[in-house]
């Protein structure tokens, strides 16, 4: 039986003998029983499903999985991602398994999954088989992996919550939880989204802008800290306070070469 933790981290290592009892040869034995779809020379090659003890259903080169699919095990939990001659690849991909066999022991990944219903899920991006980022799609994966090189990055040089925690705000403030939107010097839309970060004291922020007038805005994804009375985002060109007797106003100071105010009003908690 193929176990999944070992044929996440290793998919290219198995089946390596190819099945020649149909006229379309897929190499990976568990799912060669037989197959449909598209066929070059007398391989797999393009969209196809392969059917075995396993099923794989995606694409193919050369009969093995190659480019996006979904790889489905007899005990009914599958894993959705990309291929490269076999191999998942580095990336965005959901795994999914019944309630019903779940073992949290058996969970090697530093990010947690969820169960709904009666199905347990690790969505997000994936290296060397493990869960390392939780997110919904491949857009918020990378927007999470850059926001993560920047706090590495502006931490070594010039990241003003790269403190020690005596430096830091020990309070919590909720008040800056929440989707703003406002429009710097009342001109450029900006959208501020704030939610709790991964260390205590600290905070995610989603930055929206438009670089120009009408143009689809920008998102880039920022930690921030407390420092004093105002939430700065870590690369510290941008600091929000939020309006002492107001908590649905905020202002934003943008240090872009040239100063920048933006009024915020607080769209949602």
């Amino acid at each position: 039986m193929l176990h999944k933790l070992p044929f996440i981290l290793l998919l290219a290592f198995i089946g390596s003998l190819p099945v020649y009892a149909q006229t379309c040869k897929v190499e990976d034995a568990d799912t060669a029983r037989e197959y449909s779809g598209e066929c070059k020379d007398g391989w797999a090659e393009g969209q196809g499903i392969a059917k075995g003890r396993d099923e794989y259903r995606g694409m193919f080169q050369k009969g093995k999985r190659h480019g996006q699919g979904v790889y489905v095990w007899a005990d009914g939990s599958k894993f959705e991602t990309e291929f490269n001659q076999d191999r998942a690849v580095n990336g965005f991909g959901t795994y999914t398994e019944p309630l019903k066999i779940y073992n949290p022991a058996k969970k090697k990944s530093p990010v947690k999954g969820r169960i709904v219903g009666d199905v347990y899920t690790e969505q997000g991006w994936w290296e060397n088989g493990l869960l390392v980022i939780g997110c919904a799609d491949k857009v918020e994966c990378q927007l999470i992996r850059q926001a993560k090189d920047n706090v590495a990055l502006e931490h070594i040089h010039t990241g003003v919550c790269a403190g020690t925690p005596a430096q830091e705000s020990q309070i919590a403030d909720s008040r800056f939880i929440g989707t703003w939107s406002g429009k710097w010097e009342a001109k450029w839309p900006v959208q501020f989204s704030v939610s709790s970060g991964r260390q205590p004291h600290t905070y995610s922020v989603v930055y929206e802008w438009e670089e120009q007038l009408g143009e689809p805005m920008s998102k880039r994804l920022f930690s921030a800290c407390l420092r004093g009375d105002a939430l700065v985002i870590d690369a510290g060109f941008i600091d929000m306070k939020v309006s002492g007797d107001d908590s649905k106003a905020a202002t934003l100071t943008g240090k872009f070469g040239n100063t920048r105010i933006a009024s915020l009003t607080k769209l949602k908690d």
